[in-house]
């Protein structure tokens, strides 16, 4: 069974409705009621894994809730793929035209 079929059918067992269930999750009801309903919604892997326990998902299931780059099973698994960098990383800026340092701040 799908994970979405699962909320869906976890939730109706248990005599939950959706806002319950998002309190309990601590997330928008709107956002368990797009993964409970479209398979193509997906959500950052800690709040996935925050809604997997309540839900009692399986990893493999908590997985689906993921973006593909975050999923180990996954070939395209990359969780630096959408990294956005900061200047706390390390991370030399590249330089500019004329041997000039970028700022990382807007003139």
């Amino acid at each position: 069974m799908a994970a979405r079929e699962y909320m869906i059918e976890f939730r109706k067992r248990m005599g939950v409705d959706l806002r319950t269930m998002a309190k309990q999750c601590k997330v928008s009801m709107a956002l368990l009621s797009w993964l409970e309903t479209n398979d193509k919604e997906v959500t950052h892997p800690l709040i996935a894994e925050r809604i997997g326990k309540k839900y009692k998902l399986t990893k493999k299931q908590i997985e689906g809730l993921m973006p593909e780059n975050h999923r180990r099973s996954d070939p395209n698994y990359n969780p630096d793929k959408y990294r956005i960098i900061t200047s706390n990383d390390g991370f030399p800026l590249p330089e500019a035209e004329g041997g000039k340092k970028r700022s990382r701040h807007y003139d």
